[in-house]
């Protein structure tokens, strides 16, 4: 019977690819990786300066009555805008409080009667509510929809909404 062989045939170990620590592409993406390490150090410290500097001017010129004009490139302060549901910030000319959905409700309750889907829309026109959107009157569908089913309004017919 013939004694069993130790080892592979080949020559190669088990387990690792090749492309580990002691290989060509190992050490040359480390290298790499350290050198992209250190650049990136060095940006940041040109920007903590430059930004040092940025604001030694804007003091300057706020001490001698001028409002500095934030640049185009500048960071956003720390301070972040308030946020509304859903996380996204509140926007727009509107008061605190004052959503579509309240302008909708207060003027289909204004009504005192079904209102048609345009007659609404052109309501929360005429009543101030301010925006620059090309479709308003399919949010103010959408609106419409969600406050039907929270019951702040009720669907009397096709397109009919009242209090």
């Amino acid at each position: 019977m013939p004694r069993k062989r130790s080892g592979r045939r080949g020559g190669r170990r088990r387990g690792r690819s090749g492309w580990g620590q002691g290989s060509v592409r190992g050490d040359g993406s480390s290298r790499l990786l350290a050198d992209m390490r250190a650049y990136h150090a060095q940006l940041a410290a040109q920007c903590a300066s430059v930004e040092a500097e940025m604001s030694a001017i804007s003091t300057a010129m706020r001490a001698m009555g001028a409002v500095p004009q934030r640049s185009a490139t500048a960071r956003p302060s720390a301070a972040r805008p308030a946020r509304g549901r859903g996380g996204r910030p509140i926007r727009g000319p509107r008061g605190a409080g004052r959503s579509l959905k309240d302008y909708i409700a207060k003027v289909v309750s204004g009504s005192g009667q079904a209102m048609r889907l345009v007659d609404i829309t052109n309501g929360v026109k005429k009543s101030g509510y301010q925006t620059s959107s090309k479709n308003l009157s399919n949010q103010v569908s959408m609106a419409l929809a969600d406050m039907a089913r929270r019951k702040r309004v009720r669907k009397v017919a096709r397109g009919m909404y009242s209090v």
